[in-house]
C-alpha cells in the first residue's frame, strides 16, 4: 500500500472507505500539526503567482513566522 502523509479533511478516510478500499489515519499532536500545516502553506505559496504570494506574506507574514 503506497504511503502519502497528507492532512486530510472531513469525511475523506470514510469516502475512500466507500471506495471499497482502505486508508489508515492517525490523529497528529500539536507540534508535528503546525509543522505539516507551514509545510503545505509553502507547496500553495509555490503555485501561486508572486504578486499574490507577497500580498499574503506581507499581510500574515508575522502570524505564521513566528
Amino acid at each position: 500500500m503506497p504511503v502519502y502523509n497528507k492532512l486530510v479533511r472531513d469525511l475523506i478516510p470514510q469516502i475512500i472507505e466507500q471506495d471499497g478500499k482502505t486508508c489508515k489515519t492517525y490523529i497528529l499532536k500539536v507540534d508535528p500539526y503546525i509543522t505539516e500545516v507551514n509545510r503545505k502553506m509553502h507547496e500553495g505559496w509555490q503555485s501561486m503567482k508572486i504578486p499574490t504570494m507577497q500580498k499574503i506574506q506581507s499581510r500574515n507574514w508575522p502570524i505564521f513566522w513566528n
